[in-house]
């Protein structure tokens, strides 16, 4: 039940280490584990833009109080200096294996503001550390804080199971179940089939993820984005500079993409990733 060492930048790594004490003090004995999944867990993580991913597990009904106060904690931990997400899933609900998945709550940054505004409504505009009464029934109202399906559960589990650390609990083995390929495959292809202007707006993300699709639909291999790039060089050699261009993106030191992708090339390139998809 001890921490994993984890290889990571030191920043990232004294984050990762708050978020566990901050849930095993806040959820106690049914906390079942707390699991690393992502860029960090894969080996590439970048410092000026990717996430810390984070799953944890625990058996029972997550009480209301425990997840405000998680709340609060993310709120001043995420984006110091990386942003977080993190899934609360109950064991129950993983076993058996179902898609979508269900989950007990979730936080990233694009939840942050519906966050705030529930544990800050009603009184002077800061949040509220612990939160009163009234914020837990205004949480209770945020499909993020109450529950929901997450379809994108299937990726982030089978990712665990394949590639992920335990930071604390226990072994991963034990805790989550094997995600079938078919709902591995239908999660990561609903994450990118998108229309052009979506993708026009996170162009490293989306060529890189499709990418991973790919690379999973050729072989059954769960890459990270940086490897799905390193293989999509060799793979697409019609389509090199598109690649190359997100690959020398994502590993930049800047946040922006400032990098311009032309029109033409970028949605020749996705015409090219939907043909192989429907193969």
């Amino acid at each position: 039940m001890a921490y994993e060492p984890l290889p990571a930048p030191e920043a990232a790594r004294i984050q990762v280490e708050a978020i566990v004490r901050s849930l095993r003090e806040t959820l106690g004995a049914p906390l079942v584990g707390v699991y690393l999944h992502g860029s960090l867990a894969m080996g590439s993580f970048q410092p000026e833009r990717s996430d810390l991913d984070l799953v944890a597990v625990y058996d029972g009904e997550v009480p209301a109080a425990a997840k405000a106060m998680i709340a609060t904690e993310l709120l001043g931990l995420s984006g110091a200096p990386h942003p977080i997400e993190l899934h609360i899933c109950k064991l129950a609900d993983l076993h058996p294996w179902r898609h979508p998945c269900p989950f007990a709550f979730h936080y990233s940054e694009g939840w942050r503001g519906s966050f705030e505004a529930a544990l800050a409504e009603g009184g002077d505009g800061a949040v509220e550390r612990p939160p009163s009464s009234a914020a837990l029934d205004r949480l209770g109202a945020l499909a993020a804080f109450a529950g929901a399906l997450d379809p994108d559960l299937a990726a982030h589990v089978r990712v665990v199971r394949e590639r992920g650390v335990s930071l604390w609990g226990r072994p991963i083995a034990e805790t989550f179940p094997a995600v079938p390929d078919a709902d591995y495959r239908a999660a990561i292809v609903a994450d990118v089939d998108v229309p052009f202007r979506d993708v026009s707006k996170q162009p490293v993300y989306y060529v890189l993820n499709w990418l991973r699709v790919l690379r999973f639909v050729a072989d059954g291999a769960v890459l990270s984005k940086e490897e799905a790039g390193v293989w999509g060089m060799s793979a697409m050699p019609l389509h090199i500079e598109v690649v190359a261009d997100a690959l020398k993106l994502y590993r930049r030191t800047e946040p922006r993409e400032s990098l311009h992708f032309d029109v033409e090339p970028l949605q020749a390139f996705l015409r090219a990733c939907r043909a192989r998809l429907e193969v």
